[in-house]
């Protein structure tokens, strides 16, 4: 391959534009081969199945299972022998491509069609599992749609939080009986360190999080050299090691809440109707990640740290932001709003990226809800630097121009539920 550079911009930017079309078609092809593979490995399962019913038809389920196992670990050692690869990971595969063909064939067909990748196939098989036979067919329609225009880890979250709405009362019967298993365990390694490891609930557990990254950050200085990593490590040893139960449970002896990370709790405004009959719907911990609505509601009610963010029921989009914190209703709002990063394919947390002026206050940009938007540290520099154009419209959907010309746009997810009503 000629890795020569050309000699003009304008053979720079076709040269470019070539490479674009070449990856894209090979993004293609690479579909088309997973897409194969799914097949065989779901067809491999399959064999695996009807072996195990041929030799042992009146077997108990339990040994049905583990012969079944040893068929499908037999047949995927074969084809880990011919490629290099192990069983386990093979039969993991063949679980998925199984799963896929047999409850989600559309994505299948979307897969060899190279208009999603191999990973968005494995968010909606992850997050399925708690779904009942009836609902399928509605996840996996709205995962679709979603996914073909957004990336595999924005599908896995939105896969999370579908699955979840579409199962409140369920998640939160489960949230109930998981909440029983937190627990913090360690596990010894080597060279004197150990791992400690602790599963919490998902609110308490954001905001251990962002404390960390708040406080690790106030520590900045010329001569602290410890990494990001290490300045939140040690917050947690000293902050564990040095505080007392009392003086968690008194806020510092002072009578004062400890906890000031920057932490949004979105609820569905119908949810705050204490009306038991019209059903609950999950809640979201900064947009993203599904929580018990009752959690949810207790948190919002007693901590005057946390942002309540009130959806919708129709559109699904913020209502209002609310929070006793002293902080500027702009920044809540667009905070609210943007979620994460606004560059297509981010999904860093709106509260560590930096509030962006899509047109510049050197150009007269204003300072207004319509010129604000968050874009991370990297996405922010690149948009000064390099020829990436982007417009916002009064609705606060990006539209980005490419170097190449190729226009990708970016809407505000609405955190919250939406429903559409009955035609009248």
């Amino acid at each position: 391959m000629d890795m020569s550079a050309p000699d003009n911009s304008e053979q720079l930017d076709a040269s470019m534009q070539l490479l674009l079309d070449a990856y894209s078609a090979s993004h293609v092809q690479r579909a088309r081969l997973d897409a194969q593979d799914i097949r065989i490995l779901a067809m491999a399962y399959a064999v695996a199945e009807q072996r195990t019913a041929m030799s042992a038809p009146f077997r108990s389920v339990p040994t049905s299972s583990q012969e079944f196992t040893w068929n499908l670990r037999s047949a995927m050692g074969e084809f880990g022998a011919e490629i290099r690869a192990s069983d386990q990971l093979l039969m993991n595969k063949a679980h998925h491509a199984y799963r896929l063909m047999c409850d989600f064939e559309e994505f299948w067909e979307a897969l060899n069609a190279g208009e999603i990748d191999h990973g968005h196939t494995r968010a909606v098989v992850r997050h399925a599992t708690s779904l009942e036979e009836d609902q399928l067919a509605e996840y996996s329609k709205l995962v679709l749609d979603y996914a073909r225009d957004h990336t595999a880890p924005q599908t896995d979250r939105f896969a999370s939080k579908c699955a979840a709405r579409l199962t409140a009362a369920k998640f939160e019967e489960a949230h109930a009986l998981e909440r029983e298993e937190r627990r913090v365990v360690i596990e010894h390694g080597e060279q004197g360190m150990s791992t400690l490891w602790a599963y919490l609930p998902t609110v308490e557990a954001t905001i251990i999080d962002d404390l960390l990254t708040q406080q690790a950050r106030a520590l900045d200085g010329d001569d602290d050299e410890r990494t990001m990593d290490q300045k939140r490590a040690d917050l947690l040893c000293d902050t564990l090691i040095t505080a007392t139960p009392q003086q968690i449970l008194e806020g510092e002896a002072k009578g004062e809440p400890r906890v000031t990370a920057s932490v949004s709790i979105v609820i569905p405004i119908m949810s705050l109707l204490d009306n038991p009959e019209l059903g609950c719907d999950v809640a979201t911990v900064n947009g993203m990640s599904p929580v018990s609505g009752r959690v949810a509601l207790d948190w919002a009610r007693n901590a005057p740290h946390l942002q309540r963010i009130l959806t919708d029921p129709i559109s699904g989009h913020v209502v209002t932001v609310d929070t006793r914190m002293p902080d500027a209703s702009l920044k809540r709002f667009l905070r609210a709003r943007d979620v994460h990063c606004r560059f297509p394919g981010c999904r860093r947390p709106a509260e560590r990226c930096d509030i962006d002026h899509t047109i510049a206050v050197e150009h007269g940009g204003p300072t207004s809800q319509q010129n604000l938007g968050h874009l991370c540290r990297r996405h922010h520099v690149q948009k000064h630097e390099k020829p990436w154009q982007l417009t916002q419209l009064p609705n606060g959907d990006y539209v980005w121009i490419t170097p190449g010309g190729k226009v990708v746009a970016t809407k505000p997810e609405p955190p919250g539920p939406k429903f559409d009503p009955p035609p009248f």
